[in-house]
Parts: structure tokens; C-alpha cells; sequence
């Protein structure tokens, strides 16, 4: 029985997550956050004023038919986090301007980062000298609440419906789903920009396509099945985009499944007409 979530529940269940999400923010800078200032600074995919600042940040070789820096990771998440940094690009020029007018010119050693880490101590002092550590807190901040605490709250939310489509109660369907907020790693990868994104969404369309079928069959509900099968479509579209921009071969491969997908789409739809 499909269990309706009225849209207040849903907008506290998204605030409260992404507030909690917000306060476990981590300071780290991943090889993510480059491309993000690339992509709103530069206008490009290159890494090159960042190159020797991150282990996986490389340069392509002379026979490489593109040059330049960049790192292996799927772009996908960075893209989608250029977002809110343009936008607040503008505050984040006048912050820094601000400090590092604030600061001698050269030989400032009066800030100490503590860390038994050498390398973490390396970095901070080279960017710093560089004037980029303020902006690269500000980006990982900007990233991890506009970007990261967003969606992860999201998932809360559309995994809260999908436990109600699959007939749990109210209560059972929040507490496994505030479980999945902070009793998985999606709570510590929430904290920082990752590329995992597209094998997050590979999971959930995995979930959602193993639920549809006690949905329809088993329960003998279309309405639900509907419900989940229109969620996975969406899902499954997500995931070969993001798919293809890893490995283009993995996202073709999904085509026919998702070719699948469409048609059981339109005959769940059409019994479930046939049934209202």
C-alpha cells in the first residue's frame, strides 16, 4: 500500500538532514574542487596553475591527442558544483581581496597549521603562499552546502518514499531512512565534493528496479510500481550520463536497458489506467 507523505514531512525531513549535513562540514580540498574553479575561473577542463598541488592532478603526455593537466576523476560532480560557486564567485573575490590586502607582501610565517600530518602542513603552507587558502576553504564550504548537503538530503527524502511505496509505516519508513542518513557512509562523504556520485546512482536505480517487481506482482499494486518505475527512469538516465562521461562504453551499454525500462513504463501506465 502506497503510504503518502504529506509535503510538510518532506521539507522537514530535507532541512533537518541538510542542516546536520552543513555542521559535519570538512575542510578538505579533493582533486573535485580544481575543476570546480577551473570550470568558473578559467572556462575550462585544464589544471594546469594546479598542477603539483594534488597527487592525482597529472599532465598528459606529448602524444596525448589533449594536453595539459587535468585528473582521472568523473567530472560530473564538479560540473554540478560550478554551479553555486558562480554564483557566489563575486563574494567569494571580495573576501579574498579583503585578506590578502591585510597581508605583507612576503616572509609571513605568523600563521602555524597544526597537523602531525607534514605533507597536509606542506600543502597548506604552499597554497597559502600561493594566496589561495581562503579561497579554497570558501570552495569547499560553498561546494559541500549548496552542493553536497543538498543532494545527500534529497536521497533522504526519495528514500523515505520509496520505503513508504513498499508499505512500511510512517515511523519504520523515517527511522530506516534517517539510518541511511547517518549510519552509512553517506553521512562522511557528504562532508567533502566526491566523484562517487555516479555509482551512488547506480545503487539507487539497483534498489529501485528490485523493488518494483514485489510492487507489482507480489502487492499487486500499480500505482506504486508506477511510482518507483518513473524514479528508476529517471535514475537510470542519470546514471548513463554520468556513466559516459566515465566510460562512455559503460553508459552505451545501459541504452538497451533503459530501452526496456521505457516499455515496462508505458504498460505499468497503462494497467494502472486500466485499474483506476
Amino acid at each position: 500500500m502506497l503510504v503518502p507523505m504529506p509535503a510538510s514531512i518532506r521539507l522537514r525531513l530535507f532541512l533537518s538532514c541538510w542542516l546536520v549535513y552543513v555542521l559535519h562540514f570538512a575542510t578538505d580540498f579533493v582533486r573535485e574542487h580544481y575543476l570546480v574553479v577551473s570550470i568558473v575561473e578559467q572556462h575550462a577542463y585544464r589544471l594546469d596553475p594546479y598542477y603539483g598541488l594534488h597527487v592525482d592532478i597529472f599532465q598528459n603526455p606529448p602524444e596525448a591527442p589533449v594536453q595539459g593537466a587535468h585528473h582521472g576523476a568523473n567530472p560530473g560532480i564538479s560540473m554540478v558544483a560550478a554551479i553555486p560557486y558562480f554564483v557566489l564567485r563575486p563574494a567569494v573575490d571580495y573576501l579574498v581581496r579583503r585578506e590578502l590586502a591585510t597581508r605583507p607582501a612576503e616572509g609571513d610565517s605568523s600563521v602555524v597549521y597544526r597537523d602531525d600530518r607534514p605533507r597536509r602542513v606542506e600543502f597548506y603552507h604552499k597554497i597559502r603562499r600561493a594566496g589561495l587558502d581562503l579561497r579554497f576553504g570558501l570552495v569547499a564550504a560553498i561546494t559541500m552546502v549548496f552542493c553536497m548537503a543538498p543532494l545527500s538530503a534529497a536521497s533522504v527524502v526519495l528514500m523515505h518514499s520509496l520505503l513508504g511505496a513498499l508499505g512500511l509505516g510512517r515511523r519504520a519508513a523515517l527511522g530506516f531512512s534517517l539510518a541511511y542518513a547517518f549510519a552509512t557512509p553517506v553521512f562522511f562523504r557528504t562532508a567533502y565534493l566526491n566523484q562517487n556520485l555516479a555509482l551512488g546512482i547506480f545503487a539507487v536505480q539497483l534498489a529501485l528496479n528490485a523493488a518494483w517487481s514485489p510492487l507489482f506482482f507480489g502487492m499487486r499494486n500499480p500505482a506504486a510500481a508506477l511510482v518507483d518505475i518513473v524514479l528508476l527512469w529517471t535514475v537510470l538516465v542519470a546514471t548513463i550520463v554520468a556513466f559516459r562521461r566515465a566510460v562512455p562504453l559503460a553508459g552505451a551499454l545501459l541504452v538497451p536497458y533503459l530501452l526496456w525500462v521505457s516499455f515496462a513504463t508505458a504498460l505499468n501506465f497503462a494497467i494502472w489506467r486500466l485499474n483506476g
